[in-house]
């Protein structure tokens, strides 16, 4: 397994001096956040 994706294993280890991913992992955590806060309320229309 290891030798079939070389490739892409040796270009995440070259672009991680580049880039993070930490601000796409932080708003992904907000967005699954706020969908679980708001599990099972009415639409927003009904509060209306």
């Amino acid at each position: 397994m290891l030798k079939r994706h070389r490739p892409l294993l040796l270009n995440w280890f070259q672009a991680k001096k580049y880039f993070s991913s930490g601000v796409v992992e932080g708003f992904n955590a907000k967005t699954k956040l706020a969908t679980s806060k708001a599990f099972g309320l009415e639409p927003i229309v009904r509060f209306k």
